[in-house]
């Protein structure tokens, strides 16, 4: 029995709300004025800026994600660069303990002569990995200046839309210039992120 209830109740909910869509609707098309020119221009530019705002916004996503990915390799670098570094220093400890302990043997000498040549390599690793960890940081940082510049750009044209759209409320021709101004800043922003 509830659940009959239940779905009348949303049935009228939907009902209503598609009432009030209609109301809203018609309630438009009195107030369009097909002579409108300054109107048409106010759509066009707010088809305009949606389309900058799209771009940008998928901009700014895919930023964030390659930036995510690159801070994820920066530190799977810099794990790497601790282990052989940590493996490094035992070599040290180690080489250091037989110089002190023991005969001079041919083994030990050997040994010690293994223990060079990993130290060696392990140097030139370091190095490498080094390297290529503060690569990863750098450009990192980069990818993520970039994002915000998208961020700032989405946040831009999104006043500028609704700015722009506030003319067909009050048939205010300031606001369409205001939507155009912050338009303007908001593709200069993201032109910006692009260029980094």
């Amino acid at each position: 029995m509830s659940l009959i209830l239940l779905s009348f109740e949303i049935e009228d909910i939907i009902f209503v709300y598609i009432l009030e869509i209609t109301i809203m609707s018609e309630g438009a098309e009195m107030h369009i004025d097909p002579q409108d020119s300054y109107g048409k221009f106010v759509g066009t530019l707010a088809a305009i800026l949606a389309v900058l705002l799209s771009i940008f916004t998928i901009l700014a996503h895919r930023s964030h994600t390659e930036s995510i990915e690159l801070q994820n390799e920066t530190n799977d670098s810099w794990a790497q660069y601790q282990a052989k570094r940590i493996r490094d220093y035992q070599l040290e400890m180690n080489t250091g303990l037989l110089s002190v302990v023991g005969a001079n043997s041919s083994e030990k000498k050997l040994l010690l002569m293994s223990y060079s040549k990993k130290h060696e390599d392990y140097t030139k690793e370091l190095d490498k990995i080094k390297k290529e960890a503060d690569e990863l940081t750098i450009k990192g940082a980069v990818t993520q200046k970039k994002a915000l510049y998208f961020d700032l750009a989405e946040g831009v044209l999104e006043i500028s839309l609704v700015m722009s759209s506030l003319y067909f409320i009050s048939r205010k021709k300031l606001f369409p210039k205001f939507g155009f101004l912050f338009g303007i800043l908001g593709a200069i922003a993201g032109i910006l992120g692009l260029m980094l």
